[in-house]
């Protein structure tokens, strides 16, 4: 991973290797300290602008580790366009909850 917060925008878009960081390395780092649940249904990634797109890629391609997503402001303009990853996350069955302002109003 960079160091130059500059080059966010090439590491947090769907990067298989920020998923990766994400999901080997930093999540067992936690789990390893913290008492957190690793039930998905009760587990939820977050994130705000290129950081809310990041959370849904990452939240998509692993259900089984989270099952609720917070998207603030995701730039889903900036891969495959706003209206292809909200209709991806709405037919997306695996998700319990999931809400961003680009759609303002939560899944079912």
């Amino acid at each position: 991973m960079a160091k130059n917060i500059s080059l966010r925008w090439i590491e947090l878009p769907p990067n298989p290797k920020f998923l990766g960081f994400i999901i080997k390395e930093l999540l067992p780092w936690i789990r390893k300290r913290f008492n957190v649940t690793t039930d998905p249904s009760q587990s939820v990634i977050v994130g705000a602008s290129y950081g809310g797109l990041a959370s849904a890629y990452i939240a998509l391609n692993h259900p089984e580790i989270f099952m609720n997503l917070l998207s603030m402001s995701g730039a889903f303009s900036w891969y495959l366009g706003a209206e292809v990853w909200l209709q991806m996350v709405k037919n997306y069955e695996k998700l319990e909850h999931w809400w961003s302002n680009e759609d303002e109003r939560e899944g079912e």
